[in-house]
Parts: C-alpha cells; structure tokens; sequence
C-alpha cells in the first residue's frame, strides 16, 4: 500500500503573478509586513490569534476567501484598522493577490478537524516563494521550511523571523523546490512508479 499525500498545481502560483486591483494595491502599506491569509472563513480559524497579530500596527492582516459560517463577522476583527477582508477571488487570481503578501500563514485552531487537515495552500504559498507561519498542524510539523508557532506570542515572533528570511535567496529557492516535489505532477508519477513495482 502506498500513500500520496496532497499535492498542488504550482503552475498557477508562479513568483512574478501579480494583481491590477486598485483597491487591494492602495490599501498596503510599505512600512508594514503584509501577513496574508487565503481560504475558507470559518469557525476552525483561530480569531483570537489573528486579533494579537492586528495588535501591532507594523503588521497587516490581508484574508481572502468565502465566508463560510458567519466566524468572520462575529469575530469583530474587521473591526480594526489593519484588517481587511477582501471576500472570495477566483482560484486562477489567487497567486496576484499572494504576490504581495511579506508572510504567508496558516491560523487554524488545533482540534480534530485541523489535526486531520492537510492544507494544499501550504504548497502553494511556497510555490511563491512566500515564508509560511502556522499553527501546530500536524501535517504542517512535517516540513522544516515551514515556522511553527506554539501560542499566539510565538506566532507574532516566528512573522518577523520570517519575513527576514522571506528575503533570502536561498531560503526562497528551498520553498519552491519543495513545492515542486509536492507538485500534483510529481505525485502522479510517485503514484505510476509504484503501480509499476506491484505490476
């Protein structure tokens, strides 16, 4: 028996992909880290987390997605200044948006819906090159490129950490190629090689 872990289409998260939106490109700010968020918004997101990040004012919160369940609104984080939400963009615009994002992160709750989450963003954000922050994921603990963050004070550390080396280029040539051997081409040929030995 083998198993293929999820995989990603990085050819539509190429590094030079860039967004015209007005209105998303005025609302960032050069002196701050643009920490961004694409998926669903829903109850499994860590509210309160993402409420201590918003605390510092050198750190923007940009969430792109559907508004699943109503967890966005009642949270009250669009409340504060350095959140936006920009609602739900078509998947094939996602890269434009993400080009301009400083820290790619991952804020889920930890419980049993996310400990059996294996977020194909995760792939996709390194696709760009983007640092990644995330929660205790299991399946995010699984690669050393990725920072993980125990609680909500080490989370805001391990975002300054990374957008330092979100700068490197060394350390920007290891997440694509990461994602690329979590590429859904490389795993449909893990998956023929293996057909092939049980032949």
């Amino acid at each position: 028996m083998s198993l293929i872990s999820n995989g990603a289409e990085c050819a539509k998260f190429l590094a030079d992909t860039q967004t015209q939106d007005l209105e998303y490109l005025s609302w960032l700010r050069e002196d701050c880290i643009k920490v961004g968020y694409y998926g669903a918004m829903a109850a499994w997101i860590d509210y309160d987390l993402l409420k201590e990040l918003a605390a510092d004012r050198y750190l923007q919160i940009i969430l792109i997605g559907v508004e699943h369940d109503g967890s966005l609104k009642e949270s009250g984080i669009l409340k504060l200044d350095n959140v936006r939400y920009f609602g739900k963009k078509p998947y094939d615009k996602l890269a434009g948006y993400t080009h301009f994002f400083d820290v790619c992160i991952i804020p889920f709750l930890i419980n049993d819906i996310t400990e059996a989450t294996s977020p194909v963003k995760l792939f996709e954000y390194m696709s760009m090159g983007k640092p990644v922050v995330t929660t205790a994921l299991p399946e995010c603990k699984k690669y050393n490129l990725v920072s993980i963050a125990a609680d909500k004070d080490e989370f805001k550390d391990k975002i300054y950490e990374a957008a330092a080396k979100g700068k490197e280029k060394g350390y920007i040539e290891a997440l694509r190629l990461c994602a690329q051997e979590n590429d859904w081409k490389a795993k449909a040929k893990e998956l023929r090689e293996y057909i092939k030995g049980v032949q």
